[in-house]
């Protein structure tokens, strides 16, 4: 894909995998766009400066979805988007304190799997009418996790397999109008929101014996800029995990 004139919208771009995405995209001819919420307005400009427009952007909230998207058509034709904004949750159906909160699980579904769909929608909305770089309009990529396909557990690994889901239904949806979707859903990687898992978690984590270690986020990135260079991956969720897998989870909560 040919970035030289055009934007990359990076949704939760100010810290973890959204933050190594921005500085893979930083330099390669496009304005690259970081939304996150507004508390990561600080982080996000000690890291980048002013290499990158900053906006605060709340994924649950469409309207500032769309600002953030029209934004970034205005800095050049939408090429790029990387849905990387969600949050984490350990809650277990039947933990210490007993059944699982339905508003954390609905909260947890609200950004991670609604979020995405408001992102997926209104940059495919703008998409579409950019004229095909060489051969095609845009790419979003998703970010689903093993959590979901190895179903680890129930409200974060039901959110992230419910983006795995619906990628390839978006995909095909959106082919006809040259727009690729493509889902990343990574093992553990080293970011905050790994540094806040419980021992347990990473107790229940079966680590390949080539690597023995969680990923890093440049690692990551390096596939969605692969992603944007190779045109014939469309509708796939890709595990980016050096073979790991999230085994059943033992104690509790």
């Amino acid at each position: 894909m040919i970035l030289d004139g055009g934007s990359v919208l990076v949704t939760g771009g100010a810290s973890g995998l959204g933050a190594a995405t921005v500085r893979e995209f930083l330099g390669k001819g496009a304005t690259v766009v970081v939304a996150d919420l507004p508390s990561a307005r600080a982080k996000a400009e000690a890291q980048f400066g002013d290499a990158v427009r900053f906006l605060p952007v709340d994924v649950c909230i469409e309207e500032q979805v769309v600002h953030a998207v029209e934004v970034a058509v205005e800095c050049g034709p939408l090429r790029v988007v990387a849905s990387c904004a969600g949050i984490p949750d350990q809650h277990r159906l039947l933990g210490s304190r007993g059944t699982l909160d339905l508003s954390i699980a609905r909260r947890v579904m609200e950004v991670n799997f609604l979020g995405t769909v408001s992102v997926l929608a209104h940059a495919a909305a703008a998409m579409q009418h950019n004229e095909p770089a060489p051969e095609e309009r845009g790419l979003i990529v998703l970010v689903a996790s093993i959590a979901g396909l190895d179903s680890a557990s129930v409200a974060y690994g039901g959110s992230k397999a419910a983006v795995a889901g619906i990628t390839l239904a978006a995909a095909r949806e959106l082919a006809t109008r040259a727009v690729r979707v493509v889902t990343i859903a990574p093992g553990l990687f080293e970011t905050a929101m790994t540094a806040e898992m419980s021992d347990g978690v990473r107790r229940d984590t079966e680590l390949p014996v080539h690597l023995d270690r969680f990923g890093q986020p440049e690692e990551f990135a390096a596939l969605v800029r692969h992603l944007a260079d190779n045109t014939m991956i469309n509708g796939e969720t890709i595990r980016l995990d050096g073979a790991q897998r999230l085994m059943m989870p033992t104690g509790r909560s």
